[in-house]
């Protein structure tokens, strides 16, 4: 399943046509909108920090989600370079302007966006106030940090698409919606992608997957002598599709079984080591 966030009913326009969505009308509180097989919802969050994470996290109490959903937010941000106006990125950091903290989205999935970091603040940003990244909006660093009370940081995506240079109030519903549907073909087409790795067969794991018995051996192998928990099996089963995906195969993998007791640090390390390897 494909959750698409947007904090505005204009933003979301463009999507619930293409996908004809249809309005949930079983739920109250906030627009919620799906199709026909329920592979594509649409939740419409309201705008700000506090509105959008009220939203979402009322969401996955009520939908609970598997280890292969994935939420991806996409609306309009504001912007302090004119030649990112109308582009869609996808965010790979996120700054809460308030707490001056960073999150990180784990970047896992191949991707033709440009990436760039986003930060959020409780307020509309105009051009007199100070930014630490080239994009801004109201909304994404609560929705991460909402939506980790529930999931892995692989499965939340952020497509920002700039619409000023810090005058938000210039921009019109009409020019919303024009920059959201003119970014409908690249942003349908991952959505796209991402909901046929949703809808893999599911392993005796209870973990969507298509690996052959020796991709399935070494699975089981990393598993057992990593001493991995239920999560970082879901986030390896995510690089083994992934590399797959991109190599065809895994017979580039090289993973020798540590000797000795494996601690949680080691552990970490060596999980690191192994992802990077599946990465490359």
């Amino acid at each position: 399943m494909i959750v698409i966030l947007t904090a505005l009913r204009f933003e979301a326009t463009p999507f619930i046509k293409h996908y004809s969505l249809k309005r949930d009308s079983s739920y109250k509180r906030n627009e919620l909108y799906r199709n026909n097989d329920n592979s594509i919802l649409l939740l419409v969050t309201r705008s700000g920090k506090l509105p959008s994470a009220i939203s979402l996290t009322e969401f996955l109490t009520t939908y609970k989600l598997t280890p292969y959903d994935h939420l991806i937010n996409v609306g309009i941000c504001g912007t302090s370079a004119t030649d990112n106006i109308g582009s869609v990125y996808l965010c790979n950091r996120i700054l809460d302007h308030d707490t001056a903290k960073y999150y990180y989205p784990d970047m896992l999935y191949s991707h033709n966006f440009s990436e760039a970091g986003i930060e959020t603040f409780s307020v509309p940003v105009n051009e007199s106030m100070t930014t630490k990244e080239s994009l801004v909006d109201m909304e994404s660093s609560a929705l991460f940090v909402a939506g980790s009370t529930f999931l892995s940081p692989h499965q939340m995506h952020f497509l920002k698409i700039p619409s000023d240079m810090l005058e938000p109030d210039k921009v019109s519903k009409n020019d919303v919606n024009t920059l959201i549907l003119d970014s409908v073909p690249i942003v349908t087409e991952w959505i796209d992608h991402l909901v046929s790795l949703s809808n893999a067969e599911t392993s005796a794991y209870g973990f969507p997957t298509s690996l052959f018995p020796e991709e399935q051996k070494l699975f089981d192998t990393i598993s057992e002598s990593l001493r991995l928990s239920v999560t970082m099996k879901e986030q390896l089963l995510q690089l083994f599709i992934y590399h797959k995906l991109i190599h065809g195969d895994l017979s580039d993998i090289d993973f020798c079984p540590p000797i000795g007791n494996v601690t949680n640090q080691k552990r970490k390390i060596l999980f690191e080591d192994l992802r990077q390897q599946f990465l490359q």
